[in-house]
């Protein structure tokens, strides 16, 4: 299914109420959007990916396309992926807090998304929590032992 969300979760599930619940975790809850189908008028609406906050470009995607409507989950997973020493997300990991609290400042200011303050600060102390966590599993997965 997705990371954070209950095995569960099946059905449709409100857009704004996504976006809150990825806030406060500090992370991406939902995945990545190339595991997703969409309208093709929403994607020239959305338009393209932005890489400004590189650890979060997949979820700057789906917070702009969840501002016209909701998810709709399966029960069953669809993919999966995985990490090694030389991928992209063990590179950046380390900038993942940074780059949260860029991404969480743009979506905090647009009123669109209705990010509160304190939405903000749970999500940037998770936010560094899992940034440090993720140094440690990954040390420890790629320490040769």
């Amino acid at each position: 299914m997705t990371r954070g969300l209950p095995q569960s979760v099946a059905g449709r599930m409100d857009g704004r109420e996504l976006i809150k619940r990825c806030i406060r975790a500090g992370t991406n809850l939902i995945g990545e959007p190339g595991n997703a189908l969409f309208r093709r008028d929403l994607i020239k609406r959305v338009g393209p990916y932005d890489a400004s906050h590189p650890y979060l470009v997949d979820l700057d995607y789906w917070f702009r396309i969840l501002l016209h409507g909701d998810a709709h989950y399966l029960s069953t997973q669809t993919s999966s992926f995985r990490i090694s020493p030389g991928s992209w997300s063990v590179a950046i990991g380390v900038k993942q807090y940074q780059d949260f609290k860029g991404f969480t400042d743009k979506f905090h200011t647009d009123t669109r998304f209705k990010i509160s303050r304190t939405d903000r600060l749970i999500g940037l102390a998770r936010a560094r929590l899992n940034t440090v966590a993720r140094v440690f599993v990954y040390r420890y997965l790629f320490s040769g032992k």
